[in-house]
């Protein structure tokens, strides 16, 4: 019902209904056919969007009054065309568009419109930039530049980076370094306020070549001069497996190539030296210090009594920074010995430590605290000996010549020695093979006497204990002849002689002697055998160790007696004496002595004897008729006048030096002059030479000797050969003896 009917009265409504009706009952042309109804519901007119945005266009109100259906045509104003009640469309232009609905019933056509406004969208920017290099190594820094990004609005833009490791940055250009090896996504993202563009990239990281970690290493660090010095840069390191080389400054002015090499230092410092190790790629340094040290020797320099050592650097040094040490195994020890400086650039450390005999001393020299020299030390007493135990045999010889009073005496003996030695005590023993001993002698009343004596048999045994004598012991058998004669050439006496001999110690001799023979034209026999010890006293009450000996005498003589026959007569005497042992130490050794004596006058035809004389006594003895009884003391022999109880070492150097002076005035200087070899037996070692000068007592004494010391190994201190000459011009005459020895076998345990 249309709104104006809706106004209409009811009745006049009523009306024209039952008009209507009557019409239609009455026949009347078809209707005219109505055109459709375009109707667009939206977009409404005037509506505005943006260019790109998709618009829904809705026809769907559109009718036909004849209910018929309807076709739809869409014309866009941009010269695009759509279809259906409903569509959609976008415009990618901003601009003012007339939009048409035709709607069509296929007869009929009807239209309507609308006017949009499409404004401009805002644009997103174009995102755009550039790397550096896309494959880099982690320590390249890579520039990241988005300046080729744009913007079709002009709008400000903003940069947001995320390198894809967890860093991020802003900006349009922007740098980054990647730490570790990978593959990482970059991330730009570009926003102008309203839209945000993205870009994304793969960059690549490689791992970069690693330098090499230098390692050096000297041998030693404290270096002697002269002495090579191992460099070692082989313990070295590189990450990436590089093959190594390396270069060396010795901050000497020395340069070397090679991961190991050696230098030798000519002169006393302290130097940088700088090693650089190499892969081919990179290199990197590395320092250390050298100490350079002059080698010192220590010397002995003894006097004993003052103990010195001198110290002989082989280059300059500063007193103030040098000491010396000396330290003893039984006990003693002085830290900061007295330094006095010498000529040539020596030293003279004087010690407060006193050697004794079976300590060893160690003496130590430092420069900067460092030890330049160091020296060990076995003290003995007299003579020294070697560190292992031993069996050594030797060729010996044994010459002297003693003239005292009117007497010349030779004797010469050889033999061999055999020394064992045993935890540092040697047992001497000599074997003698020959020798003889030859007099030649003026008695009082001018006779001459010459006698020779030839070598049966003996034996020499000394012990030493640390180079000490503690005992000494010898046999010796003898036998000989002896001759006397006048002043006219005639014989008086001719006696064949055997004596044995036996000294235990210095104070202990056995003795037993047989003469047989002619005196003064008599046949004459005299035995000595030894009945034991015992003490005894002088006539002066002085009591001794003495050796009882009992002596007989028989003599078979033809007496002249003019003018009748020579009488025959024999002679008997049997006596007891006490002689004082110690014979090195006295003279005129008989104190008492006990006599019997008989004399018988022999019958030649008849054979008959007849006593014709005894007697018999007891008494002391002054042989000398000093008015002193025996013994008398016995002017100084070679032996005692040569005795030298001084401290030597073991391990003896070139360049050492022992003096001392004993109780008789006797100087001895022992010096270690030259080394050198010797063989024995085929094996070769090495030695040293010591040479003793002997002197003084007043110009007594003079004398040498030399000793070839091992001076290296196991046999160190183990005398090879030896040679010693001495001459002494005593109260009793003079001395001369010549010794010599020289090893012909060792047996080393």
């Amino acid at each position: 019902m249309s709104a104006t009917m809706r106004k209409l009265p009811a009745s006049i409504v009523g009306l024209l209904i039952i008009a209507v009706a009557a019409a239609a009952c009455v026949e009347s042309p078809p209707p005219l056919n109505k055109a459709p109804v375009a109707r667009i519901g939206s977009p409404v007119n005037q509506a505005t969007f943006d260019t790109g945005v998709i618009i829904t266009f809705d026809g769907s109100g559109s009718y036909d009054p004849e209910k018929k259906a309807l076709t739809y045509a869409w014309a866009f104003g941009d010269g695009q065309n759509g279809t259906g009640n409903r569509t959609t469309h976008s415009y990618s232009l901003p601009g003012k568009y007339i939009v048409s609905l035709e709607v069509s019933d296929g007869k009929k056509k009807g239209t309507d419109r609308a006017e949009l406004h499409i404004t401009q969208a805002n644009r997103a920017p174009a995102v755009q930039f550039t790397a550096g290099n896309t494959t880099v190594s982690n320590e390249e820094t890579v520039a990241f530049n988005a300046s080729g990004t744009t913007d079709a609005d002009n709008d400000t833009l903003v940069f947001n980076w995320a390198f894809g490791d967890g860093a991020t940055a802003s900006g349009k250009v922007v740098s980054h370094l990647y730490a570790a090896v990978g593959a990482y996504n970059v991330t730009l993202n570009v926003s102008d306020g309203k839209t945000t563009a993205t870009l994304m990239r793969t960059m690549t990281v490689y791992q970069a070549n690693r330098a090499p970690v230098p390692a050096l290493k000297a041998t030693p660090l404290a270096a002697f001069m002269n002495s090579p010095v191992l460099f070692d840069a082989s313990g070295s390191t590189d990450a990436d497996n590089d093959t190594l080389s390396a270069s060396w400054d010795f901050g000497d002015g020395g340069n070397a190539t090679g991961l190991k090499t050696e230098h030798t230092y000519a002169r006393v410092g302290n130097f940088t030296v700088t090693g650089t190790v190499r892969d081919g790629k990179a290199e990197r340094s590395a320092s250390l210090i050298i100490t350079v040290l002059p080698r010192a020797k220590i010397l002995v320099d003894w006097n004993q009594t003052d103990y010195g050592y001198i110290i002989e650097p082989e280059a300059a040094v500063g007193e103030q920074n040098l000491s010396v040490e000396v330290v003893s195994t039984e006990g003693g020890a002085d830290p900061s010995a007295e330094l006095e400086p010498l000529s040539g650039g020596r030293f003279r450390a004087t010690s407060t430590v006193v050697p004794v005999r079976g300590a060893t001393l160690t003496v130590t020299a430092r420069y900067w605290g460092l030890v330049i020299g160091s020296r060990t030390m076995t003290v003995y007493e007299n003579t020294p000996m070697p560190g292992r135990n031993c069996t050594v045999t030797f060729d010996a010889a044994m010459n002297s010549h003693t003239f005292t009073n009117g007497s010349d005496t030779w004797f010469n003996v050889s033999g061999d020695i055999t020394v064992v030695v045993r935890d540092f005590v040697g047992e001497y023993s000599l074997r003698l093979t020959d020798g003889t001993m030859e007099n030649s002698e003026t008695t009082e009343n001018g006779d001459v006497r010459i006698g020779k004596m030839e070598l049966v048999g003996g034996w020499f045994n000394q012990t030493l204990d640390a180079g000490m004598q503690t005992a000494t012991r010898m046999e010796m058998v003898m036998t000989g002849n002896t001759t006397t004669t006048n002043d006219t050439g005639a014989e008086v006496e001719k006696l064949r002689i055997f004596q044995e001999m036996v000294k235990v110690d210095r104070e202990t001799t056995q003795a037993s002697i047989t003469m047989e023979g002619t005196q003064m034209g008599s046949n004459l026999k005299v035995t000595i055998e030894t009945l034991g010890l015992e003490e005894y006293a002088n006539g002066a009450g002085k009591r001794f160790p003495c050796i009882k000996l009992r002596l007989n005498y028989s003599v078979d003589a033809y007496m002249p007696n003019p003018p009748g026959e020579p009488l025959h007569m024999k002679y008997f005497r049997e006596e007891t004496q006490w002689n004082v042992q110690d014979e090195d130490r006295y003279t005129n050794t008989t104190i008492y002595s006990e006599w019997a004596m008989n004399v018988f006058l022999v019958n030649d035809t008849s054979g008959e004897w007849t006593l014709a004389q005894n007697d018999s006594g007891s008494g002391y003895t002054d042989s000398n008729g000093d008015g002193t009884y025996n013994p008398d003391e016995k002017p100084l022999s070679s032996d005692e006048a040569f005795t030298f109880h001084g401290l030597v070492v073991r391990e003896l150097v070139v360049g050492d030096r022992i003096t001392g002076t004993n109780e008789h005035g006797v100087t001895v200087a022992i010096e270690v002059l030259e080394g050198g070899t010797r063989t024995v037996d085929g094996t070769a070692y090495e030695v040293v030479l010591m040479r003793g000068t002997y002197s003084g007592a007043d110009g007594k004494a003079d004398g040498t000797s030399e000793n070839w010391i091992i001076s290296e190994g196991n046999l160190t201190g183990l005398t090879l050969e030896s040679k010693e000459q001495k001459h002494w011009a005593g109260e009793a005459g003079t001395e001369d003896g010549l010794s010599t020895f020289k090893a012909v076998s060792i047996e080393e345990e």
